[in-house]
C-alpha cells in the first residue's frame, strides 16, 4: 500500500540521519535479512517495579491491565468460558503485534477492506456504526475516517492532532476492546519504532581511564536523558541490535513490509495430560510464514479442555498456565532487518558519550508510582486470582 510505505518514509525522514541506517534496504550491497532484533513479549514495567507475581497478575487484568501494562509491541486478550462446575476459567490467549498505523490507513483508504478485516479476526461483519460511529463512511473525508475510526478502535496513539480532536487514548468503541485487532498501547507505535532502532544505528563510544571503548547501552541511555527506555523490553532490544551492527561498520535497514512480528513458539515445550498440545491450539494468522502478527494459543470452544490444564515446561520444572503474561514471558517479538557486511568505522562516524557504567535502577523509574497505584487499584477491585478459578478477566 503506497500510503503506507509513504508513512514509514516520512517517520524515517523525521529522525536524526545516521550514515549506517539505509530506508531502503535494496540499498544495502550483499544485505542479508536477519531476525536478532526481538524481545520478549511480556510487560516488563510492573515486574521491575514491583515483582513477577504481581506482573503476571496485572498484565492479565482485564482491558485495564492491556492499556496499562501491554507496551512491549505484543498485547494480548485471555478468552474465558464456564466450566462444568460453574467456574469461570482462561481458555485460551490471543496475541497481535499488528502496528495500529496500518489499521489507521486501512480505515481511511479502504472501509470496505477493513470491515473485512475485522470480519476475518472476529467472525462476523462489524457494522459502519462499530467501525466509524455512522452509517455511511462514503459520506465521509479522510480526516473524518481517520479521527472516527480512532475514536472507537484504535485510539489517538499519541497523535498531537488526535488528542486535540478529544481522541482518547484508549478507543471507546467494543471492537478492539472487547476482542484484540492490534496494538492501542500509544507507545507501540510506528514512530516510536522507528526512534528507537534509528537511535541505536551509530557507533557509540566512550573515553575513560581505560581508553577508548564501545559505549554500555545504559551510558547512550544516560548521555542523551532516555534512562527509561532501558526499563522495558522493547527500547533496549530494538536500540542494542542496530547499535551492535553499525558498531562493526554494517549498514542496516528495516526488511521489506516493516512490521512487529511474533516468533514462532516452541509447541514441545506446552504439556497437556502428560503429552504435547494438539497441533490446532498454537494458530498463527496475519501473515506468511515467519511473519505472523496474530497468535491464538489455547483449546477452541469445542475441546473439553481450558488453558490452565495446560503446563509450561521449564526445565526439569512445569508450571501451570493460568493467563497471557506466562506466554508472553516466551513470546519473542520483533521487526525483521538487513544487514550489510563489516567495514571500517570512521573517526567521524563515532558519537562519543560520557562514562557511566552503572547499571539503570529501573525499579526506582518514574513509572513505579503509577505501577503501584494499578496495584492498589487492583487489589480494591475485589478480583481474585486462585487456582483454576480466574474471576474478571
Amino acid at each position: 500500500m503506497r500510503v503506507w510505505n509513504d508513512m514509514i518514509m516520512k517517520n524515517i525522514e523525521r529522525q536524526s540521519a545516521s550514515r549506517f541506517f539505509k530506508s531502503n534496504p535494496d540499498d544495502i550491497a550483499n544485505g542479508q535479512e536477519i531476525a536478532s532484533v526481538r524481545w520478549s513479549g511480556a510487560p516488563a514495567e510492573p515486574r521491575f517495579c514491583l515483582n513477577r507475581d504481581w506482573a503476571q497478575k496485572l498484565s492479565d487484568w482485564n482491558i485495564r491491565g492491556r492499556h496499562e501494562t501491554h507496551n512491549e509491541y505484543c498485547e494480548y486478550r485471555v478468552v474465558t468460558a464456564v466450566d462444568a462446575q460453574g467456574r469461570v476459567r482462561p481458555k485460551r490467549v490471543e496475541f497481535t503485534s499488528e502496528l495500529r498505523e496500518y489499521w489507521v490507513v486501512l480505515a481511511m483508504k479502504n472501509p470496505q477492506g477493513l470491515q473485512n478485516a475485522v470480519e476475518n479476526i472476529i467472525g462476523r461483519k462489524p457494522t459502519w456504526r462499530e467501525l466509524y460511529d455512522h452509517d455511511d463512511p462514503s459520506l465521509l473525508n479522510e480526516d473524518e475516517l481517520r479521527v472516527r475510526f480512532s475514536i472507537m478502535v484504535a485510539g489517538n496513539g499519541n497523535h498531537r492532532d488526535l488528542i486535540d480532536a478529544n481522541v482518547p487514548s484508549q478507543p471507546q468503541g467494543p471492537l478492539n476492546r472487547d476482542n484484540i485487532l492490534f496494538l492501542t498501547h500509544p507507545i507501540n507505535g510506528l514512530d516510536d519504532l522507528i526512534y528507537v532502532v534509528m537511535f541505536g544505528a551509530t557507533p557509540y563510544k566512550v573515553n575513560d581511564s581505560s581508553g577508548e571503548r564501545k559505549a554500555l547501552l545504559q551510558e547512550i541511555f544516560r548521555a542523551f536523558g532516555v534512562e527509561h527506555l532501558a526499563c522495558r523490553n522493547a527500547d533496549p532490544a530494538a536500540a542494542a541490535g542496530p547499535f551492535d551492527v553499525v558498531s562493526e561498520g554494517r549498514e542496516v535497514a528495516f526488511a521489506k513490509n516493516l512490521g512487529m512480528y511474533l516468533r514462532p513458539l516452541n509447541k514441545e515445550i506446552f504439556e497437556y495430560n502428560g503429552n504435547s498440545i494438539p497441533d490446532a491450539w498454537i494458530k498463527y494468522s496475519r501473515g506468511n510464514e515467519g511473519m505472523y502478527q496474530r497468535l491464538v494459543i489455547g483449546p477452541s470452544d469445542a475441546d473439553n479442555a481450558y488453558l490452565d490444564d495446560i503446563y509450561l515446561k521449564k526445565g526439569a520444572a512445569k508450571e501451570r498456565i493460568i493467563g497471557g503474561y506466562q506466554i508472553a514471558e516466551i513470546l519473542e517479538v520483533g521487526p525483521l532487518v538487513v544487514v550489510g557486511d563489516p567495514s571500517i568505522v570512521n573517526p567521524s562516524d563515532v558519537k562519543f558519550v560520557p562514562p557511566s557504567p552503572s547499571a539503570i535502577n529501573c525499579s526506582q523509574a518514574g513509572v513505579c508510582s503509577r505501577m503501584k497505584q494499578l496495584k492498589d487499584d487492583y487489589l480494591s477491585s475485589n478480583i481474585v486470582i486462585s487456582g483454576g478459578s480466574r474471576g474478571g478477566i
